[in-house]
């Protein structure tokens, strides 16, 4: 492994050098600090992403590039989180199982348990009730830190979708309501952690827990990378 090139995190700042502003993006990077796998960040902005992904050797396949993706030490390309995150462990299975972190090594991701582990990761995830009250708290303060070009798209619907920036910011100002369903979010995270120190086991973290720390990371003021 440490003959080989390392992988390269393209994530998303507000500036270079600056604030970090996606968490799927630091789930990504959560999970490569847990493998323990030599890996380099590549900083982009909003307004860098295009460029970058349309100069790449290899492009990727996909319409619209968005953060996480990586070049894997082959040079080629992957996105989305999940599946960074599943090519991770197939890739390192020597390496702490992303999913099943208290299985026995070698992670064998072609087995039933390893596939329900990860689709209820997934899932729990998904169904979170509020589980975009996260952004209504951090996206207002991020889009006051970037520049204009990069705020202007940010705050767009090409980003969000029609209607929804607005519907964010109006929301954002009802602090009640934002009090309210962090409780009720806060109630069913806390009866699934039960005893254990970790979400995704007892005795050491995964994937739930790699996401649920991307989003409270968010909240902080200073939200330098790790």
């Amino acid at each position: 492994m440490s003959n080989m090139s390392p992988i390269i995190l393209y994530d998303l700042v507000t500036s270079i050098g600056g604030h970090f502003c996606s968490p799927v993006a630091m789930k990504t990077r959560l999970a490569l600090l847990n493998k323990g796998v030599p890996f380099e960040v590549k900083e982009l902005t909003y307004g860098t992403i295009r460029s970058e992904w349309n100069g790449l050797d290899k492009p990727l396949k996909v319409e619209k590039a968005t953060v996480p993706f990586i070049q894997k030490p082959d040079g080629s390309y992957l996105m989305d989180s999940v599946s960074i995150i599943h090519w991770l462990d197939a890739t390192y299975p020597d390496e702490p199982n992303s999913f099943l972190p208290e299985a026995p090594l070698p992670v064998d991701v072609t087995t039933v348990e390893y596939k329900e582990a990860s689709e209820k990761a997934v899932n729990f995830l998904r169904t979170l009730p509020n589980r975009n009250i996260m952004a209504v708290i951090y996206a207002p303060k991020i889009v006051n830190i970037l520049d204009e070009g990069d705020r202007e798209y940010f705050s767009s619907a090409e980003r969000w979708g029609p209607g929804v920036w607005d519907a964010i910011v109006a929301k954002s100002q009802d602090r009640d309501t934002i009090v309210q369903q962090l409780k009720e979010q806060s109630q069913i995270l806390e009866e699934a952690l039960g005893d254990g120190l970790y979400f995704a086991s007892k005795t050491a973290p995964g994937y739930v827990d790699f996401t649920l720390m991307g989003k409270a990371l968010s909240l902080f003021e200073d939200r330098k990378p790790c």
